[in-house]
C-alpha cells in the first residue's frame, strides 16, 4: 500500500518546529516560520507524516516562483491583519500600539532557531 499525502498542515509544522528548536517553551516562536515553509509542499501534495505522527518528510518537485504564488495571498492576508491591528490599537490606545513591535520581535527570534548551525546558509 503506498503511502497517502496528508494536509494536516499545523502538525506537520509543529514536528518541524519540535525538531529546530532546543526547547518545547521555545517552539510557538518557531511555528509561524515553520508554517510558512510547510504550507507550499503540502498544497501540492507533498507532505507526508508517518503512522505514529511524529515525523514528517516533505517530497515534492519545489519551484521557487510556484512557492512565492502560493504564498503571497497567505501573506497579504498576515500582513493586513498586522496593520489592521496596528491602526486599532492606535485608535484605541497609542501606547497599546508599542505592542505590535514586542510581538514581532519575540517571533524574529522564532527564526534565529531556523536558521543553519556552523556557519551554513539558508540559500542553496
Amino acid at each position: 500500500m503506498p503511502p497517502r499525502p496528508c494536509y494536516r498542515i499545523f502538525r506537520a509544522a509543529w514536528i518541524m518546529a519540535r525538531a529546530f528548536t532546543p526547547h518545547a517553551l521555545l517552539a510557538p516562536l518557531a511555528l509561524p516560520w515553520t508554517l510558512l515553509s510547510v504550507i507550499p509542499g503540502t498544497l501540492r501534495r507533498g507532505l507526508y507524516l508517518d503512522p505514529t505522527r511524529t515525523g514528517m518528510v516533505m517530497l515534492y518537485r519545489s519551484s521557487p516562483v510556484l512557492d512565492v504564488l502560493v504564498l503571497f495571498p497567505i501573506m497579504l492576508i498576515v500582513f493586513g491583519a498586522y496593520f489592521a491591528a496596528a491602526a486599532g490599537l492606535m485608535n484605541i490606545a497609542g501606547w497599546l500600539a508599542l505592542a505590535l513591535p514586542v510581538v514581532t520581535m519575540v517571533f524574529m527570534i522564532g527564526l534565529l532557531f531556523l536558521l543553519p548551525r556552523g556557519g551554513g546558509s539558508l540559500f542553496p
